[in-house]
């Protein structure tokens, strides 16, 4: 199976609750546009979540949470392999160092430095990327750090 290549499009920045803005993504090879990624984030977490439509009873009206009386949601898509987000996370510090981002991390967090010369644009999809892969990324960089007797703590 050839790997498939994954671009951010756009970013909209809303904050409510862990929602920290919505993506829309191309999967360059299959010429497909997947609009309403949305990021999300709660202290030390962060995670990207596939669109998802609301969940319809029999009647067609949209179920609620009980106790909540949010909308529930059902997944339109789904990752089906953790080996596929590794690759990904490659990928991503690849074109990240190409583009002249340096990436650190003290374990925990992720630091970015952006180039001044970078396009606001350019900066945003190399950010979402990197933010929705974090963990995969920091395990690289650690390994890579731990390669070349580096380490960084933080302060």
């Amino acid at each position: 199976m050839s790997k498939l290549s994954i671009v951010c499009r756009e970013f909209r920045p809303i904050t409510q609750n862990t929602l920290v803005g919505f993506a829309s993504i191309r999967v360059a090879e299959l010429h497909l546009d997947i609009k309403d990624v949305a990021l999300h984030q709660k202290g030390e977490s962060r995670w990207a979540q596939l669109p998802a439509k609301p969940m319809i009873d029999k009647a067609g009206a949209v179920i609620r949470d009980a106790s909540t009386g949010k909308i529930k949601y059902v997944n339109i898509f789904e990752f089906t392999d953790r080996a596929n987000k590794a690759h990904c996370a490659e990928f991503i510090l690849r074109e990240a160092a190409a583009a002249g981002i340096k990436i650190a991390t003290d374990g925990v967090e992720l630091i970015l430095f952006k180039p001044r010369e970078m396009s606001r644009e350019s900066w945003f999809s190399f950010e979402r990327a990197i933010i929705a892969l974090r963990e995969e990324i920091i395990a690289l960089i650690e390994q890579e750090n731990a390669t070349h007797g580096v380490r960084v703590v933080k302060q």
